[in-house]
């Protein structure tokens, strides 16, 4: 029910509800939040597979990964919501977490009117920032989960 009754601040959600609206005609709102959650479901699923298991660590960063793959396929993301994002930064190398906390109390522009109608400029622009810095943290390899913290060996290996 929750990723289909409200939306506001939904970056992935907004963008491909325009899409299902071009290329349909119709709003896809019924059908698309309950996809966003097995989205986020499915990237928690294969970030804990991926990363197999982790030395403690590694954890805060890839708590951090997880959160934000749910708050990016959210129908409803405010600005507090990302208050475990900026704790679990502190004990990563990624710094995106607090980026994107900074730009979403542009969010709160939709209470100016009483429509409470969201500017698409603005959300573009809080979004595109986010993904621009992520994606430089990416490139320069800050998402890495590497070096010796990175990974247990398997249990019944042993050092010889």
């Amino acid at each position: 029910m929750y990723f289909q009754s409200f939306e506001f601040n939904a970056s992935v959600f907004y963008v491909l509800l325009a899409l299902g609206r071009w290329l349909t005609g119709y709003d896809l709102v019924g059908g698309l939040g309950p996809l966003l959650g097995a989205g986020a479901l499915y990237l928690a699923f294969r970030l804990a597979r991926g990363a197999g298991r982790p030395r403690l660590a590694a954890l805060p960063q890839l708590l951090l990964l997880t959160l934000s793959g749910y708050f990016a396929l959210a129908t409803i993301v405010h600005p507090w919501y990302l208050v475990p994002l900026v704790a679990l930064s502190c004990f990563s190398p990624l710094r995106y977490a607090r980026v994107w906390a900074g730009l979403a109390v542009l969010s709160y522009a939709a209470y100016r009117t009483a429509a409470y109608t969201e500017s698409d400029s603005l959300l573009a622009l809080e979004y595109g920032v986010v993904l621009l810095w992520a994606a430089a943290e990416y490139y320069a390899g800050s998402w890495r989960l590497s070096g010796p913290s990175a990974r247990r060996p398997p249990p019944n290996s042993r050092a010889r």
